[in-house]
């Protein structure tokens, strides 16, 4: 997909503008999630807001949204839990790791960091 169909967040100051791209804010969160101890991977997004973005966007990691506006971005993170875990203490600790890679990283405040636990996963 091109340029077009991006959303940027864009900084402007003495020297110019910068642009970062919704798929990089994706990626960081991504990381951040995968990071947090108790998470087993990203699950694919629902396909049931706005058709799921238009089949979700290319670029954007499965089982993350970002919905961004003129000062700040939601994210959504689909995941699945790695069994024993305690569940809530996991998407807790996955709402606190997203929000503050995503703001110290690209210095955008994160409005909502909503978890959405979709499954558990079971060692073989």
């Amino acid at each position: 997909m091109g340029e077009s169909s991006r959303d940027y967040y864009f900084i402007e100051d003495g020297q110019g503008s910068i642009r970062i791209a919704d798929d990089v804010i994706a990626a960081i969160a991504a990381t951040a999630a995968l990071e947090t101890e108790g998470v087993h991977s990203l699950a694919p997004v629902t396909p049931t807001s706005e058709l799921a973005d238009f089949f979700v966007k290319k670029g954007i990691p499965k089982g993350i949204r970002v919905v961004m506006n003129d000062s700040s971005c939601a994210v959504d993170v689909h995941l699945l839990i790695k069994a024993g875990s305690v569940v809530t203490d996991v998407a807790k600790n996955v709402q606190s790791n997203v929000k503050n890679a995503v703001e110290s990283m690209v210095g955008m405040p994160v409005a909502a960091s909503n978890v959405y636990v979709a499954g558990v996963a079971f060692q073989k």
